[in-house]
Parts: C-alpha cells; sequence; structure tokens
C-alpha cells in the first residue's frame, strides 16, 4: 500500500506543479499549455566539415534539434549523422560512421516568462549507433612490415549530458545560441578484441567525462 500511496501522491504533484506556473500575479489570464516548437540546425557542424582542426581529421556532419515550449520547459531532441576519418601519415587510417540522438529538457531560469530571450539549464539522455573500420602498418627491420585491417558493425554507447546556454531572438522568429555540454559516459557496446576510438555525438571513448559546445541557428514556429 505504501508504494500506491507514494505514486498517487507523485501524480498529484505533477497535476498540481503546472497550475502554479500559469498563473501571474498581475494577470488572470490564463497562458497556453504550448508556446511554440522551435526547429534548429548545428552551425558548428559546418565549422568541422569545412574547417577540421587537423589536416590529419576529415569530418563530415550535421545536427539538427527540435524544442517544445511547455512554458518555463522545453522538451528537446536532437539528431545528429557523423563521418569522421583519421589518419597517421601512411602507418594508420580509422573510419567511423554513425548517428546519434538525444532526448531530454531544458528550463527557462528567466524571471519574465515573456522575455524572447533565454537563459537555460538541462539534462539529456543519449544514444549512439557507430560502424568503425581501419588499417594498419607496423615496420620492423628485423622481422619485416606487417599490416591489417579491422572492421566492426553495430557498436553502440550511451550517456548523458548536464546542459546550460542561451538563444537569443535575432528578427522574425529567428535564434541564435549556444549549448554548453557536460557528458558522462555510461556504457559503450564493443568486442574484447578492438576497443572503441571515437563516439559519434559524444567524442573520444576512452574519456569518461568530456565538455562540448554546439551553436545553433533556430526559427520558432509560434502556436496561438
Amino acid at each position: 500500500m505504501s508504494m500506491w500511496k507514494y505514486i498517487i501522491n507523485l501524480s498529484l504533484i505533477f497535476l498540481l506543479v503546472p497550475d502554479s506556473f500559469s498563473q501571474e500575479q498581475d494577470s488572470l489570464i490564463r497562458r497556453p499549455l504550448v508556446n511554440g516548437v522551435r526547429v534548429g540546425y548545428d552551425l558548428s557542424a559546418l565549422v568541422d566539415s569545412y574547417f577540421p582542426s587537423s589536416p590529419k581529421v576529415s569530418t563530415s556532419r550535421y545536427e539538427i534539434t527540435c524544442d517544445v515550449g511547455i512554458r518555463k520547459f522545453f522538451l528537446v531532441v536532437d539528431y545528429g549523422n557523423v563521418r569522421r576519418e583519421r589518419s597517421d601519415d601512411s602507418s594508420f587510417t580509422y573510419k567511423n560512421t554513425g548517428s546519434y540522438y538525444r532526448l531530454g529538457f531544458d528550463y527557462n531560469i528567466m524571471k519574465n516568462k515573456d522575455a524572447k530571450n533565454l537563459i537555460f539549464v538541462g539534462a539529456r539522455y543519449c544514444k549512439s549507433n557507430f560502424d568503425e573500420e581501419g588499417s594498419y602498418l607496423v615496420g620492423n627491420s628485423f622481422w619485416g612490415d606487417a599490416n591489417g585491417t579491422f572492421s566492426r558493425n553495430g557498436s553502440g554507447a550511451t550517456w548523458c549530458e548536464m546542459t546550460a546556454g542561451l538563444k537569443a531572438y535575432i528578427f522574425k522568429n529567428f535564434y541564435l545560441g549556444y549549448t554548453l555540454r557536460y557528458k558522462i559516459l555510461f556504457k559503450v557496446k564493443q568486442d574484447q578484441v578492438f576497443e572503441a576510438f571515437d563516439i559519434p555525438g559524444y567524442g573520444i571513448a576512452e574519456k569518461n567525462g568530456i565538455f562540448g559546445v554546439n551553436y545553433y541557428i533556430f526559427y520558432r514556429i509560434p502556436i496561438k
């Protein structure tokens, strides 16, 4: 019975708390539950694709995002696709292709709900699926050169993110913004022979915690 009592009390909290956000001291007008839908594109993906950080790394990627405003909360969905190649002269090559998604929420910490600009904190659950392949050449003056290839399909990873950021109104429902992320790796699906090196959407697999940032352009679809 104690478990059912806990569930009933928790349900009442979720029913009552949203009503408290809908009442303003200076107005008796009831606000709509959903106040808009925003779609966006990750501008930093263009930088990665056309201006690589190293001549030994080639990246092609994109990411789209969508958020639904529910008063001061925003439900967020991200989807991205990455193809990355790394090389070390002629002795090693590595290719990684995959996709990822993030599900979570943001909370607007600005006091004025009607302000067009947002400062937010939030959280995400993230999952990635990817394939890897590569080749290597090891030189030895005594035994001679040794070379080989490796490949693996169906690798995966899950992680969570703590987020914070800004969305600034520009003009006619267009916004610019950024999202800071601290990523915490939960699990990597891999075999015992070859460990995953690069996880799409996360980064280098050997790091259990990593910071990241994305820069976005958004268009807000108003809902009246």
